[in-house]
């Protein structure tokens, strides 16, 4: 008896072992499997699984699986440049239809090897791996062609929707998702000043690569010139006053760069701001700036000048790792608070695209920066991207204002614009005054500051200090609901 009991827990044992043995094997195997589809050259596409639509989440992991393995590839974005518009004609549900279909058509009309992505609202991303035969310029004329035509959606309604594409290259154009969406980014907003070599460029597409070009020799002539202006102190911080409406007191100052040219006297920011924000010495300048600016913020109190100062920020210098270690150095440098600064951001939206430009506009209001918004009713910030952001200023573009003279739907987020802030204790600032007309537009909406050339054009801080401090443009009676105005002097 005690033998049949010693062979069956044997056997028991065996079977134990044996089924430990299978479900080892098993795991290892799968791990394999898992590691096998992970590391996969071939564009990433598990050989059970042909689907190409991806969400948000699965997108990113792909993307950020082939930048751990080296993997060249192309990001386009497609973004839908009228979705606001469509979003005022079209309920919330015809909108992600129409963009689904539209991913839809994407995914059946081109080729293999394409990954596709309803990234964000009005934003879609295309994923191409750069297997060496990848004609980019083919590819997004065949984007631009499978986008240009309607949505019908199942209502039987027509969608037209109106595209800009951009695309950026892995490694060449950055080294993490984030800083492949901030190109991107930049590439779009600066599409109308050619910042790049132009390889298509059609009414509703612009599509940039960094091939080799005619044009090339000579830029790389600027950039090294570009370089040497900032080892040479040759930029320079001109200031335009923002005003109280009821008071006509100045309040801040916008601070503005220029480049104080050997040769060519002073040149706009268009001289050379797109070449290093492409260059990435964007930083470099933008660390320059927020020095010179506390330095002369120290000028202008000695001189009584108590005025805040505003900066701006591009998408790429908030994409910078060391911007909050740079700005708090400058605050302890010269013991100044953070709350004594505006930071303007014009692309707002990149706030909820982009995760680290996300996390770095947290990690400045925490510090005590104030956030604000530039040139609303001119980009591509919607009200709905206002409510994500930390912001202490809004500054609404004058010509959208004008608008609401005669379409009702601008006057309408006029208001509705005037009534947030005042509920969020939000500064809101008329830019680009240039006339009583728009002084006298602005009152209206209750706009109580105003920045602009009626008042002045940029100057420099001895000409603020000497001249522009007195404010010359200041009347005896200005009120609220009504305001009479002399010429200016400047």
């Amino acid at each position: 008896m005690a033998g049949i009991i010693s062979l069956f827990e044997i056997g028991a044992l065996g079977s134990i072992l044996i089924v430990a043995g299978i479900v080892v094997v098993t795991v290892v195997l799968g791990l394999f499997i898992m590691r096998r589809i992970q590391y996969d050259h071939l564009y990433f596409i598990d050989i059970t699984d042909k689907k190409r639509i991806y969400t948000h989440d699965e997108m990113e992991r792909s993307i950020n699986n082939s930048i751990k393995v080296k993997n060249k590839f192309y990001l386009f974005e497609i973004y839908i440049k009228n979705y606001k518009d469509l979003a005022l004609l079209n309920d919330h549900n015809s909108l992600i239809e129409a963009s689904q279909r539209l991913v839809n058509r994407l995914e059946s009309e081109m080729g293999e090897g394409v990954r596709l992505c309803n990234y964000d609202e009005g934003v879609i991303l295309v994923y191409v791996r750069d297997n060496g035969e990848v004609n980019v310029n083919l590819l997004a004329k065949s984007i631009k062609e499978i986008t240009s035509r309607k949505v019908v959606l199942t209502n039987k309604t027509n969608i037209a929707m109106e595209m800009s594409i951009a695309v950026a290259q892995y490694p060449m154009d950055g080294s993490s998702l984030d800083s492949l969406l901030a190109t991107i980014n930049t590439i779009i907003h600066d599409s109308k000043k050619k910042v790049r070599p132009v390889t298509v460029k059609t009414t509703t597409s612009v599509v940039y690569s960094e091939k080799i070009s005619a044009n090339m020799p000579k830029e790389a002539a600027e950039i090294e010139e570009i370089k040497t202006a900032l080892t040479n102190n040759e930029f320079k911080l001109f200031y335009h006053p923002i005003v109280m409406t009821k008071t006509l007191d100045i309040l801040g100052v916008e601070c503005l760069v220029r480049w104080n040219h050997p040769t060519r006297g002073i040149l706009p920011p268009s001289a050379f701001l797109p070449i290093l924000e492409r260059t990435g010495e964007i930083n470099v300048l933008g660390n320059w700036i927020i020095n010179e600016a506390a330095r002369q913020m120290l000028v202008f109190r000695t001189k009584g000048l108590n005025y805040w100062m505003s900066i701006n920020l591009s998408v790429k210098q908030l994409s910078n790792p060391d911007i909050i270690k740079d700005y708090t150095r400058v605050l302890q440098k010269n013991n100044l608070e953070a709350s004594d600064f505006y930071l303007e951001i014009y692309d707002i939206s990149s706030y909820s695209k982009i995760p680290v430009v996300r996390d770095t506009i947290d990690k400045l209001s925490q510090m005590g920066f104030k956030i604000a918004v530039d040139k609303f009713g001119r980009g591509t910030a919607a009200l709905t991207d206002l409510e994500k952001v930390p912001l202490s200023l809004i500054k609404v573009d004058m010509a959208f204002l004008m608008h609401a003279k005669e379409n009702i739907l601008y006057s309408g987020i006029i208001n509705a614009l005037n009534q947030y802030v005042k509920e969020n204790d939000i500064i809101m600032v008329a830019d680009g005054v240039e006339t009583v007309e728009n002084i006298e537009w602005s009152v209206m909406y209750d706009l109580r500051y105003l920045q602009g050339f009626y008042f002045t054009k940029p100057v420099d801080a001895q000409t603020i200090i000497d001249e522009i401090s007195t404010c010359p443009w200041k009347v005896k009676s200005v009120g609220m609901k009504g305001i009479t105005l002399d010429t200016p002097t400047l």
